[in-house]
């Protein structure tokens, strides 16, 4: 019985296409626009036409949970036919997005090769999925298409040089977010010398070489763990990195998408210069030898990944904690997964007085001298010292109202402020901020 596709189809092949060879790919919505740019640039170099193709779910299946036929059962299916193409905007980056086949048959010819392609994505809200299916005259002729399209799939993938954020939708499927790179200048962080330089030697300056770490057969794949009380500066630093490493692409997890850890890992492999970033690792890295801890169920997929990935590889995994003491020492009892541990610690007194120059920028400081308060902030983060400086000129506001820009900030400013910080009244307030994040 003909039906309107396989008649479609006879004319373009010249023959009866249930009798052509067909193979089929399936790539996670997440590769949507990298598989479209694979296909744009790969049907560059033939004669095409595109054809919309409708498929009704069949009788009694609500539409938003069927999914369009595959190939063969497309050609042969009575209900289906011409219409107009489905596409779907997918996006590409932070206001970037791409056109994107959602639903779709494209034909292909070059000389004697004739090729189809019938472009489908699943309706399920659960595990969704976008098919790629070849025919062609010969078995040979489909398997070079799908790899040519694998292969310009990771060449031209959208996510190179781009800060992702991945997570999980209410359906479960992984969903990943551009957002815009991070911009930290080095003067932006403050840590102990020793420490920004031990920082920078295993990420930035091992990236400017790894031609010739490859050239000598050096793995690339390496690891660092950033551990401290929180508010110390660990994701401003993680943040400094993704801002100097402009070429490097940046993968965050948290929380549920560390579930699907092993898909980005095998897709930072495949791209190229890659920075995983694990934050608050130990939600999944907590010692199995912990009395009162049940292991992490993605601890084992952690190891995997990083195992897994070859040693050529240019992934720099990045993780932090504020809890090292419960960290898995397997993390670090091989190369490849973790080669260095760093502490982020409070601001020593160089740092705070540091701190106090980098949050009073904008401000007309008239101080007699910032040892006494330097004094008065020991033990705090940096966190606290960016609060005491916005509350110090909110107090100079109070006392003068000032024109906008001409705040001038003095010694009793900041001391009224450190006080309201400091006594029994804003010891909650000091707790929150030594224990709500980095600044």
């Amino acid at each position: 019985m003909q039906t309107p596709v396989s008649s479609l189809l006879y004319e373009f092949f010249d023959s009866d296409p249930i009798s052509l060879p067909t193979l089929s790919t399936l790539y996670d919505a997440y590769d949507h626009a990298n598989l479209q740019v694979a296909i744009n640039a790969f049907i560059c170099n033939f004669e095409v036409s595109e054809i919309g193709i409708v498929t009704p779910p069949p009788k009694g299946v609500s539409g938003f949970f069927s999914s369009p036929p595959d190939f063969s059962a497309l050609v042969t299916s009575p209900t289906a036919r011409l219409g107009s193409i489905d596409l779907v905007d997918v996006q590409t980056g932070p206001e970037t997005y791409l056109s994107c086949m959602k639903q779709g048959l494209i034909l292909l010819k070059r000389g004697d090769i004739l090729v189809a392609l019938w472009i489908h994505t699943d309706n399920s809200p659960y595990g969704k999925k976008v098919n790629v299916d070849a025919m062609a005259r010969d078995l040979a002729t489909a398997t070079r298409v799908l790899e040519a399209l694998d292969a310009l799939r990771i060449t031209h993938s959208t996510f190179k040089g781009k800060y992702v954020r991945f997570d999980a939708d209410r359906f479960g499927n992984i969903r990943c977010e551009f957002e815009n790179r991070p911009r930290v200048l080095r003067d932006e962080l403050i840590l102990p010398g020793k420490l920004l330089s031990a920082i920078e030697q295993h990420t930035i300056e091992l990236a400017k070489r790894t031609k010739q770490l490859t050239g000598a057969n050096r793995h690339l794949k390496r690891g660092l763990l950033l551990y401290g009380p929180p508010g110390t500066g660990k994701t401003l630093t993680i943040k400094y990195l993704a801002s100097t490493l402009q070429d490097s692409t940046l993968f965050v997890l948290t929380g549920s998408a560390m579930v699907w850890l092993k898909f980005v890992v095998t897709l930072a492999g495949e791209i190229g210069s890659t920075i995983i970033v694990l934050d608050d690792i130990d939600l999944i890295a907590e010692d199995r030898n912990l009395k009162g801890l049940s292991p992490r169920r993605h601890l084992f997929d952690l190891f995997d990944a990083m195992d897994g990935l070859e040693e050529r590889s240019d992934v720099l995994f990045v993780g932090a904690t504020n809890r090292i003491d419960a960290i898995e020492t397997a993390i670090a009892a091989r190369p490849g997964r973790v080669d260095q541990a760093l502490e982020v610690p409070l601001p020593d007194a160089e740092c705070r007085s540091r701190l106090i120059q980098l949050y009073s920028r904008g401000l007309n400081l008239q101080l007699e001298g910032t040892q006494k308060h330097i004094e008065r902030t020991e033990g705090v983060t940096a966190s606290f010292i960016k609060e005491l400086m916005r509350r110090a000129a909110v107090t100079s506001l109070k006392r003068n109202n000032a024109e906008v820009g001409k705040i001038t900030v003095t010694d009793n400013d900041i001391s009224t402020a450190m006080d309201v910080l400091l006594n029994a009244a804003g010891s909650l307030k000091m707790s929150l901020l030594n224990q709500g994040g980095n600044p």
